[in-house]
């Protein structure tokens, strides 16, 4: 539940702040985004089939395969948006005078490539 308000708020912020509107802070966004998924999708599924498998219960293989999708999809998209933040940040610090379109451009490149890759890797599994 806390999760969930936390990341709420931030997409608040982001919506209703200008300033607040930057690339960097849309990297962040995304990354709240992915743990807003997580928080009511992934993890109660999780604790579902934990506890499912503890008390020899049997859940129907569709189930699993959700929680599987969600947790594959949520923790890969979470992981690399953390590397496409850094990645960033090393990036301003070593080049700081490159042009905002570009900065723009990588952003939306990073955002992509992390819900493409993590899609791709959770319907494969």
């Amino acid at each position: 539940l806390l999760g969930m308000i936390g990341n709420m708020l931030v997409l608040i912020s982001f919506i209703r702040n200008r300033a607040l509107r930057t690339a960097t802070n849309a990297m962040v966004v995304n990354l709240s985004a992915a743990d807003l998924i997580a928080c009511p999708a992934a993890a109660p599924l999780a604790l579902a089939v934990v506890l499912a498998s503890t008390a020899d219960l049997h859940l129907p293989s569709q189930l699993c395969y959700v929680q599987s999708f969600f947790s594959t999809l949520c923790n890969l998209v979470t992981l690399l948006m953390l590397v496409g933040i850094s990645v960033d940040r090393w990036l301003n610090i070593t080049y700081p005078f490159t042009s905002c379109d570009s900065k723009t451009i990588r952003v939306g490149i990073c955002i992509s490539f992390a819900w493409i890759t993590g899609l791709t890797v959770a319907i494969a599994e």
